[in-house]
């Protein structure tokens, strides 16, 4: 990267992302939608904090953008005050959320018009991979985003807009089944006697799965696990996934299961629980089938 770095988004995702750019010495001006965090991380780190993200391109030669879903980044990118109002010709547009990939089109046909550049830059990894610039990077479009990417982890080229937002779309979905899979196997081992942890020492350990019990350990069952990935970002992702499969003529039927539970979950006040909790969810439920209230933090 040379010039000006933007950064626009600091959740837990952006801010870890941001907060690497920062250590590997870039210069950096960031705006988040709440100031308040924008500040916290620029008092940290070092960085500007600028008014509006209009002002950001107006500074800067390359912006990565992480927020929550398509309306947010349509706001940040193409509303007032957004990204397009201050882009100069030359400027990339590196998009790192996780968006649908019609939306992920209708950027790229847009900023092109206006002489800018733009690449898509989903990522796969949590705010600790990234923090560490561990990330797995899936790029399209425009093939500067593939250097602009490198500092946080693994890049791999998919060359046209949309196929990396749809691989990410993908392999969110294939963790979220595995997910609800854990759920309902634990409740049906409990209906039999057994515990998931018992299930998972003396059979799965044993087998192919193996990996899957290494990867998670206790997380999707342990109520005071912080966070890394909401659930309620978790149903939109695979809402997304949904919509995606639909617009090419796929019926989507067992995705829009998953996404239905997540959505559930979220209705139910566990929206902020760690999207593994899904599983520690179902097995709530079919525990006399009663479902938590919106007060519940965990089980």
């Amino acid at each position: 990267m040379t010039g000006v770095v933007g950064f626009i988004g600091l959740g837990r995702m952006g801010y870890a992302m941001a907060g690497l750019l920062r250590e590997k010495g870039y210069e950096l001006v960031v705006w988040n939608r709440t100031r308040s965090k924008a500040e916290a991380f620029a008092e940290k780190y070092g960085a500007r904090v600028a008014a509006s993200p209009a002002q950001v391109a107006e500074e800067a030669s390359v912006i990565h953008v992480m927020v929550a879903d398509d309306e947010a980044s349509r706001t940040v990118i193409l509303g007032p005050r957004g990204i397009l109002e201050g882009a100069r010709e030359g400027l990339l547009v590196v998009e790192h959320s996780t968006i649908t990939p019609g939306h992920s089109v209708f950027l790229w046909k847009v900023l092109s018009e206006r002489g800018v550049g733009y690449a898509e830059a989903p990522v796969i990894g949590g705010p600790r991979r990234a923090s560490a610039g561990e990330l797995l990077v899936l790029v399209a479009g425009d093939r500067r985003g593939l250097e602009e990417s490198s500092v946080f982890g693994e890049t791999l080229w998919l060359a046209e807009v949309p196929r990396a937002s749809a691989a990410k779309l993908a392999f969110n979905s294939m963790l979220f089944t595995v997910i609800a899979g854990m759920g309902e196997a634990a409740a049906l081992l409990e209906a039999y006697g057994m515990s998931f942890e018992w299930f998972a020492e003396k059979v799965l350990s044993k087998t192919f799965l193996r990996a899957i019990v290494e990867r998670y350990g206790s997380r999707p069952f342990d109520p005071g696990y912080q966070a890394s990935f909401a659930a309620r970002l978790a149903a939109k992702d695979q809402a997304y996934f949904v919509e995606a499969l639909r617009a090419k003529g796929l019926p989507g039927t067992h995705a829009a299961s998953i996404q239905a539970l997540y959505s559930l979950m979220d209705s139910l006040g566990w929206g902020d629980a760690d999207y593994t909790h899904l599983a520690l969810f179902l097995r709530s439920l079919a525990r006399g089938g009663q479902l938590p209230g919106k007060k519940t933090r965990g089980l």
